[in-house]
């Protein structure tokens, strides 16, 4: 990205964001008390209205300075339009090059998610009806990191997707199959775990992720890669796993 630019300005960053309609912003749900959570800049025509949430400049910049971040951010795409890429980094890291190198993979990071949930159902499918506790420690952490990584994608990942065309009927189904595995999770959560109605539940949930995880590594991301820039999947990528970041340790908090 050897056109980017960065900036601890806080004017110069206001003056970016307004001159493109954009408005200060944080992810839903990733505040805690007097910190307005993960940020960002929403603009008008994106995605905003399902994952953000608006905030004053001077929370937006309260945050700014308390994290010590920088604005990296473009004035023009390839094309010569006014470029609305920007993302936030460490201040210790502000170079374009160094950013560059920080990068996320989008899709690499929410397929260690699947791997990670397809191992803890692959160990809870093996317990038995008599191994309550290992059922129990095993079905929190089934539990949380699916919470965890369903949270992600609804505020940062889906949003994104169901602005392009190609991806928007399957994203919307997605949402749908995000519903139906909550709804089973809360069965299993409240139901006695040693009897055989639980354990077929277990096997309808362990059918209905991997269906999930299939369609999405098998259609939605492979659709995902056609539609979107490597700019955009480097910066969903960070997007996501700061998000990730911060929802973890709210959770761990709890």
């Amino acid at each position: 990205m050897s056109d980017a630019k960065s900036t601890t300005d806080h004017e110069k960053i206001r003056r970016w964001a307004e001159e493109r309609g954009g408005k200060p912003a944080a992810v839903k749900g990733t505040g805690t008390g007097n910190d307005p959570g993960v940020l960002r800049i929403d603009f008008p025509g994106y995605s905003g209205d399902e994952s953000l949430v608006q905030i004053t400049w001077k929370e937006f910049f309260d945050k700014f300075e308390r994290e010590r971040l920088a604005f990296l951010y473009q004035e023009e795409t390839a094309e010569g339009g006014d470029s609305r890429f920007s993302k936030l980094l460490n201040r210790e890291s502000d170079e374009p090059g160094s950013a560059k190198g920080s990068d996320v993979n989008a899709f690499e990071l929410l397929k260690q998610d699947h791997k990670k949930v397809a191992g803890l159902l692959e160990q809870l499918s093996e317990t038995t009806e008599r191994a309550l506790k290992t059922r129990d420690e095993l079905f929190a952490r089934l539990n949380a990191e699916l919470d965890l990584h369903a949270r992600i994608e609804e505020q940062i990942l889906y949003p994104a997707l169901k602005d392009i065309q190609e991806t928007r009927d399957i994203t919307n189904e997605a949402v749908e199959e995000h519903r139906i595995v909550k709804r089973l999770l809360k069965e299993l959560d409240v139901a006695q775990k040693g009897t055989e109605k639980w354990t077929a539940k277990l096997t309808v949930l362990k059918e209905s992720v991997e269906h999930h995880v299939e369609e999405e590594e098998g259609e939605m991301f492979k659709k995902a890669k056609k539609a979107l820039s490597k700019e955009q999947i480097d910066d969903l990528g960070n997007r996501l796993a700061e998000a990730k970041k911060t929802l973890a340790a709210a959770q761990a908090a709890k």
